[in-house]
């Protein structure tokens, strides 16, 4: 879908990741005191769906050809961009105050960030590639 605007403006492929980094270094950056208006959620489930969206946008890295040519570099690419991001945010999260390294929370953000590649990937196969049938 936006494959012709990928291709034309490089740079645009790597903006979604990179906001979704930044919201996240935002929120992470945040005493616990100032995240009053969350804490209505399971704080595993904002992790896991923060990363599921990383994921999908780090997909986003890998072009299509690619992804048609070896889908497992582009699951890993978006996969290990988000977790490995994940754990560079619980160490960080160690700096602020308030704030503590989990790995349950990393854990929780490795298994988002694995559903959302694995999402982007589905959705590839489901709506961008023909089937060779109908070729």
């Amino acid at each position: 879908m936006f494959e012709p605007l990928f291709l034309r403006y490089p740079f645009f492929r790597y903006i979604p990741g990179i906001l979704c980094f930044a919201l996240i270094f935002k929120f992470s950056s945040m005493p616990n005191e100032d995240l009053d208006f969350i804490q209505d959620f399971s704080d595993k489930l904002l992790h896991f769906a923060a990363y599921c969206c990383t994921a999908l946008a780090c997909s986003l890295w890998t072009r299509l050809d690619v992804w048609r040519a070896k889908p497992w570099r582009g699951f890993l690419l978006g996969f290990l961009v988000a977790a490995l991001y994940g754990a560079s945010d619980e160490f960080h999260q160690s700096f602020v105050p308030g704030r503590s390294c989990e790995f349950a929370d990393f854990l929780a953000d490795a298994i988002g960030a694995f559903l959302g590649s694995a999402l982007y990937l589905l959705a590839l196969r489901l709506f961008c590639w023909k089937s060779k049938a109908s070729e």
